[in-house]
């Protein structure tokens, strides 16, 4: 790999693919890996940025980004997922079926210990998958639904792995994608008020598999998932949730649905103004949207660790009734609100 000038890189080879990003319209490569630049190229290298540019010389001591993600992805596979294309270096594994993710976190943290590189992973024994929420609506299309406390704040998981505390990022997760896919509420429990623990010495070791964290009722009445499923109610009153409609990814095509991959969290309003995506704590790439009327939209981040909303300072504008919303602004879990300020509909 050796980098030059990109006026003097007329007939080398690009080593690695080139991104061209404009907001609102496409994040995409302009150039693969492997293509023969031409006086052509130049320009449109130099627009998005490219003075200098690394080409091809080949090295037995290199691999190309590509190349390393297909080694990656080859330690990672099994009989029940598949690959998306590779680009830019990254390839995602997604499940051909429901079932629950087991992550070996021993070998996951050694590989991420070695630098240069990464393999990027949700938590593992997780089985609420939206699929689930779509095939009752499916099947119950006039009999709501609400999601039964499936995670207890402070409840000790049950894990091939181990045990871990349940957080209120967890039960953030599973309430928002209930409500999302179509529920009309999701129900919260703590333990520690459930098994009614006033002391630690209260908790009978014989039965204390949900609360081996020693989580007493004092300690549980002040979680912060107790409040945070109190911004949950007042958000999606305030926005309407009963005028919303699951983003369904049999009505559009799966490459521009936000269920596809990670993005599993989108509702649009019956009059295609308004659009709800929730950002998981791994879902981090902007997202690619159809199925809202043309035209210019606000957009604002809601917080569900606070409950707090602030106007981003973009616009998106929606052509051909698609476009690719941004990506959420911090790390975390975040609300996207879409809102229609102009319509452009001839």
């Amino acid at each position: 790999m050796k980098l030059m000038k990109t006026e003097e890189a007329v007939g080398q080879v690009l080593c690695h693919d080139i991104t061209q990003i404009i907001p609102g319209v496409t994040k995409d490569a302009v150039f693969r890996k492997g293509h023969i630049i031409t006086e052509e190229d130049i320009p449109v290298l130099l627009s998005v940025g490219k003075d200098n540019i690394y080409i091809w010389e080949k090295d037995d001591t290199m691999l190309h980004e590509n190349e390393a993600a297909q080694i990656l992805y080859d330690m990672c596979k099994n009989d029940h997922m598949h690959p998306s294309d590779v680009k830019e270096g990254k390839i995602e594994l997604i499940a051909d079926c429901d079932g629950v993710l087991k992550i070996r976190r021993d070998a996951l943290l050694k590989v991420n210990s070695l630098g240069e590189m990464m393999i990027a992973s949700r938590h593992g024994d997780f089985p609420i998958n939206p699929s689930w929420y779509r095939a009752y609506r499916k099947e119950h299309g006039t009999k709501p639904f609400i999601e039964g406390e499936s995670l207890y704040e402070y409840c000790s998981t049950l894990e091939e792995n181990g045990t871990r505390l349940c957080t209120d990022a967890m039960l953030r997760r599973v309430a928002y994608m209930a409500v999302q896919t179509g529920g009309c509420g999701y129900t919260y429990g703590a333990q520690g008020i459930w098994d009614n623990i006033w002391e630690v010495s209260d908790i009978n070791p014989d039965f204390n598999a949900f609360n081996k964290f020693g989580i007493t009722w004092a300690k549980a009445i002040d979680g912060p998932g107790g409040a945070q499923m109190g911004y949950l109610k007042r958000f999606y009153e305030e926005h309407h949730f009963e005028e919303m409609v699951p983003y369904e990814p049999a009505e559009m095509e799966e490459s521009i649905s936000p269920f596809a991959n990670k993005l599993a969290a989108a509702t649009i309003s019956r009059d295609k103004t308004r659009a709800l995506i929730y950002y998981g704590e791994m879902d981090g790439m902007s997202t690619p949207l159809a199925g809202l009327c043309d035209g210019i939209y606000a957009i604002s981040w809601f917080d569900p660790r606070t409950g707090q909303t602030e106007k981003a300072e973009i616009q998106v504008e929606v052509r051909g009734k698609s476009c690719i919303m941004p990506k959420k602004p911090a790390a975390g879990d975040w609300v996207l609100i879409a809102e229609c300020i102009e319509k452009t509909e001839k």
